[in-house]
Order: C-alpha cells, then sequence, then structure tokens
C-alpha cells in the first residue's frame, strides 16, 4: 500500500519489527541495571515514535520531519544528566545534527526543483546531474548521523558526555535506525545513483575501519574505545554496501544487527558494576577488572566471550559476520578493499584481546574489596535469562548459518523491490 506519505511494504515492516526487538533489548537493560528516570524513558518513547515514523517514510519531507524529531530528543537525552560534560556534549550532537540537516534539506531542495514533489514514488525521476547531487548531500547528511569517518569527530566525545544508558541508545537503536533508512534509499529513489554512491561508501568505509582501529589503541576510557570501536564496525557495513547488490546489502545487514545486539550485552554487563554510591564502577578501561570482584565467574567469562566475537575469533558469530563481508568483498573484485579491512581485524583483536586480559589477569581485587568503593550488583534471576538470551547471538551464526542468511537475503530482497 503506497501514499504519498506512508509505505506499507514486507521491508518496512521487517525493519520496525527489528528495531522493536533491539529496543525492546535496550528497555530491558535499562530496567535491569540503569533504572531511568521517568523523563527520560518519555523522551526514549518519543524517539522511538519519531523512528518508526522514518522507517515508514514515503515522502523527503516526512523523512526530514521523522530526522528532526529524532534529533530534537536525542539532544535533550544527551544532556539529561545536567552536568557540563553532557551539556558540551548536547551542543556539539547539537552543531553536528545542524549541519546533517543543512545538507538533507538542500538535496530535498534539489529534487522539489525537479520534481515538483517529495513523494518518493513520483512518476517523474531525477536524473543526470541534479540526481548525482542529491545523492551528495543525501548520503553526507547520513554519513553524519552514523558517525563514519571522515566526519566522526562527534562520536567519542558526544558519547563520553552523554548519560550511559544514552550512549547505549546511540551506539545500537539510532545507529541501526539510521542504517536502515539509508538501505531503503539507495535500494529505491537513490538506486540509479549508486555509481555515485559507490566511491563515497569506499572512501568513508577505508577512513572508518583506519581511524576506528588505531583510535581504539590508545584510549584510556572505556566509552571512547567503544566510540572508535563503533566507528571502525560502521567501516565494515559500508564496505559491504558499496559492493551495490543484494548480497552486499544482505552481509551489511547480518553484520550490523548482530553487532548491535552484542553491544547491547557487552554494556549489560559492564554497566551492571556499581559503586556503592550508585555510580558506574567501569569508566577507564583499567575499571575491566573489577569484573571479577565478587567473585562470580559468570560475568566476566561471558563478557570476554563477547570481545572474542568482536574481534572475530572463530567459531564465534563476529568471526562468520567479518568472513562473509570479507568473501562478498573478495568475490566483487573489491581487493583493497577486502585487504585492508582483513588487516585491520588483525590489529583490532589486540586491544579486544588486551581487555580480556586486564579483566583476568591484571587483579587488584584484595584492594578493590577492602576499599569498598564499588561493589558489583548482584544478578536476580530475570537478569541473568535476559543475559543467556542476548548471549545466543554470539553462537547463532555457528548453530543455524542458513536461517541467519535466509532471513537477511529476504530483507535485503525486499529492499530492492521497487514501490509500487
Amino acid at each position: 500500500m503506497v501514499s504519498n506519505l506512508y509505505i506499507n511494504n514486507t521491508a518496512s515492516i521487517t525493519n520496525k519489527q527489528i528495531l522493536l526487538i533491539v529496543f525492546l533489548g535496550f528497555l530491558l537493560v535499562d530496567f535491569f541495571i540503569v533504572k531511568s528516570e521517568a523523563n527520560t524513558l518519555v523522551l526514549l518513547g518519543f524517539s522511538l515514535l519519531a523512528i518508526l515514523f522514518l522507517l515508514s517514510s514515503n515522502d523527503w519531507f516526512v523523512l526530514f520531519l521523522s530526522i528532526e524529531l529524532l534529533a530534537l530528543t536525542l539532544y535533550c537525552l544527551v544532556a539529561s544528566s545536567r552536568t557540563t560534560k553532557s551539556v558540551e556534549a548536547s551542543i556539539k550532537y547539537f552543531a553536528v545534527g545542524a549541519i546533517s540537516t543543512s545538507f538533507l534539506l538542500f538535496g530535498i531542495l534539489l529534487i522539489y526543483f525537479a520534481n515538483e514533489t517529495t513523494s518518493f514514488s513520483s512518476d517523474r525521476i531525477v536524473e543526470g546531474i541534479a540526481l548525482h547531487a542529491v545523492a551528495i548531500f543525501v548520503l553526507s547528511a547520513f554519513l553524519l548521523k552514523l558517525g563514519a569517518a571522515p566526519f566522526h569527530q562527534w562520536v567519542p566525545d558526544v558519547y563520553e558526555g552523554s548519560p550511559a544508558i544514552v550512549t547505549l541508545f546511540l551506539a545500537v537503536v539510532v545507529k541501526l535506525a539510521m542504517f536502515l533508512v539509508l538501505a531503503s534509499l539507495i535500494t529505491s529513489p537513490l538506486l540509479d545513483a549508486m555509481d555515485t554512491c559507490r566511491p563515497f561508501f569506499i572512501i568513508g568505509s577505508v577512513f572508518s575501519i583506519v581511524i576506528g582501529c588505531f583510535g581504539a589503541l590508545f584510549q584510556k576510557k572505556i566509552k571512547r574505545l567503544l566510540a572508535y570501536s563503533s566507528i571502525n564496525n560502521m567501516g565494515y557495513v559500508l564496505a559491504s554496501l558499496s559492493i551495490g547488490n543484494v548480497g552486499g546489502l544482505q552481509a551489511s545487514l547480518t553484520y550490523l544487527f548482530f553487532y548491535s545486539v552484542s553491544l547491547l550485552l557487552l554494556f549489560a554487563l559492564i554497566l551492571n558494576v556499581k559503586k556503592k554510591d550508585g555510580g558506574f564502577g567501569i569508566t577507564y578501561v583499567v575499571d575491566l577488572k573489577y569484573l571479577c570482584a565478587n567473585g562470580s565467574i559468570f560475568t566476566p567469562i561471558l563478557c570476554a566471550v563477547t570481545l572474542f566475537s568482536f574481534a572475530g575469533i572463530p567459531p564465534l558469530t563476529g568471526f562468520w559476520i567479518k568472513f562473509y563481508i570479507l568473501s562478498e568483498l573478495i568475490y566483487c573484485k573489491f581487493y583493497i578493499v577486502a585487504a585492508l579491512a582483513a588487516f585491520a581485524s588483525v590489529v583490532s583483536s589486540f586491544y579486544y584481546v588486551g581487555l580480556v586480559k586486564i579483566i583476568f589477569f591484571e587483579d587488584d581485587t584484595p584492594n578493590f574489596i577492602s576499599s569498598h568503593k564499588e561493589i558489583s550488583q548482584p544478578m536476580g534471576i530475570g537478569h541473568i535469562a535476559f543475559l543467556c538470551i542476548l548471549s545466543i547471538s554470539l553462537v547463532v551464526y555457528m548453530v543455524a548459518p542458513g536461517l541467519v542468511d535466509s532471513f537477511f537475503y529476504s530483507l535485503a530482497l525486499s529492499l530492492y523491490t521497487p514501490y509500487n
């Protein structure tokens, strides 16, 4: 069913189902660990509403309004802790949002001048130079939103300055939503401009992989390290998207979904370590040793397995989704990008394995316990069950690869189905 303002097809419905599942996981992290205030939950609700409108958009103007509604709530969420650092992060995020809005509005303006309508399903299409200009401006806007290099400068500062639950929301739910919208755009209204988009995707992927990989090596704070890790992983997603076919899109969707779920799991484990005053116990990378403080082996082992998956250690899901992307790049003769991605994967494994070393082998637990400065919050049955469900994502590709491939192939194929 298609109208000027709304589209209801298989891809749109599946995208919303994926986002709702991930958002439910995010809310469970909040319920079991963070216990956000009522105003934060209201803002998160408005954010979800904006995301659902965004995924249903069949009109450039509705797309713009949905992005602005989402951005407005995110500015408030980033500044919700009311500290100097969070306000500074909110201002930086607002500045990035203003630049992104300018790019997107200029692209929409060109579409309106060419078509005299802003509908995706218009009979008249943008052609020639105008189409390439639209693709450049719209793509730049979304690369800013995704935090891909060279538009990444805001990511570490905003992630560090935001409250922990907001950082998780930005890194998982918002990033996944923005990518799904971008995938919908380049497979329908901007499909004819894929040759123009491809160099931008390749440049963005190369810069993101290199900057994210080497930037994470020198970080001392856990949020900044995860920010650079997110930039690095976005590089793999863009590299696969640059292929421009169903297989590449399928690999991108698979990679980003499992990365998002694994990041939810990692945050759920890290945020569970609390100070006696209620603050979070893990701020710096070296604080990961406190995961073993209460003598429980469940949390450090699950955290280590998650980090090994991020590093791409077989037979975990992280290995298979990286292998899938590299094989698609080689098959389509993107040899240089594939070689760079493989090299960066090896380098990034050093800091992931380094985090595991900190968890198990940099132990000053006796001093830690005697100081009584920090404790590890005990887990209830519901909390443990939730973590076990999330941990299924670490092995599901090994257990049922055909089922996973079939689902994401169907989604990628439906995204390439024209609106009719």
